[in-house]
């Protein structure tokens, strides 16, 4: 097993999520991490050592009837999220730095649903390994 997967799973299980659902039937909120793109890669030569950095991302889906209480209820989510985050850095003994980037917002009607508002908040986590396959 790669470092990677504890560290993830350790994120979910702080979060209160699962991982990698799909978007199904929003009702209130809906959130899910998804293990996110290819990793970057530096190697250090002294000792073997791998450093990685992963880009987990977190799909926050709200629904509310109007687009104040949309944008307030979406707002709050990624605050609550990112502090839940903040609290519990540094995940894992392998880890040595967890940044949680500004969120993207997607559009006001999600995916044709009036009542919808969606973001994906990025999060990076430095980790070293001691194997190139992380």
């Amino acid at each position: 097993m790669t470092k990677r997967e504890p560290i993830l799973d350790a994120l979910a299980t702080v979060l209160q999520v699962p991982r990698n659902e799909p978007l199904g039937d929003v009702v209130g909120t809906f959130a899910t991490l998804l293990d996110g793109a290819a990793e970057e890669t530096d190697e250090f030569f002294n000792v073997p050592i791998f450093e990685f950095t992963a880009r987990p991302v977190l799909l926050i889906v709200v629904q509310a009837e109007t687009g104040p209480e949309r944008d307030a209820a979406i707002e709050a989510a990624v605050e609550l999220y990112a502090a839940a985050i903040e609290a519990a850095a540094p995940l894992d003994a392998n880890v040595t730095d967890v940044r949680v980037l500004p969120p993207e917002m997607a559009r006001q009607e999600l995916w044709g649903a009036l009542p919808m508002k969606g973001a994906e908040v990025t999060i990076e986590i430095d980790y070293w390994a001691d194997r190139a396959t992380g």
